[in-house]
């Protein structure tokens, strides 16, 4: 493999793990941010869910899996985002019904966003799948621990280890693929 091939590689797997990161630490965010006053974080959820599509969409677009077009795909992707923002609209109405307290909803949305990017890589998305695995891993962390930061980071270390992986198989597998197919 050339020198250039490989450096592109390079630059390419580290964008996608930092972007990916940066996700799962948005993720953590509306978690902690949510336990400790949910009418703050209406703001955050909403732009986490439009970044979140954005990232399904743009994922898509750029690594193709599974030979899906954006343009097929794109319904799929915009309904199932909006019915994550559907039930995280549905947990506001519970806290103001009083049906839910307060300190339980940060959890709730991290559930939520949790299923709502798992539920995505199932689509063929294999970054999703991982960043949603490891939100649910922090939400059930959190929970248990009642310690956000620590946890958090531990997670989220873990975390960039499949997708480091990953990124660096999937870009070798399509370089390969590339060198074959001139």
């Amino acid at each position: 493999m050339p020198m250039e091939t490989e450096r592109t590689l390079q630059k390419g797997t580290i964008a996608q793990v930092v972007a990916s990161l940066f996700l799962l630490l948005l993720g953590f965010s509306v978690v902690a941010w949510s336990d400790a006053s949910v009418s703050s974080t209406h703001l955050l959820l909403v732009v986490t869910i439009l970044l979140y599509a954005l990232a399904d969409f743009s994922s898509l677009a750029v690594f193709g899996e599974h030979g899906v077009s954006v343009v097929k795909a794109a319904p799929t992707i915009a309904l199932h985002w909006a019915a994550v923002f559907v039930a995280v609209y549905l947990m506001y109405y519970f806290v103001a019904a009083g049906r839910i307290a307060n300190a339980d909803t940060g959890l709730a949305f991290g559930v939520i966003l949790a299923l709502g990017l798992f539920t995505a890589g199932t689509r063929g998305n294999w970054r999703m799948l991982v960043l949603g695995a490891a939100l649910a891993a922090a939400t059930a962390g959190v929970a248990t621990f009642e310690r956000y930061v620590w946890v958090l980071v531990i997670l989220g270390a873990l975390a960039a280890i499949p997708l480091v992986v990953g990124a660096r198989w999937t870009a070798k597998n399509r370089a390969a693929k590339d060198m074959n197919n001139p």
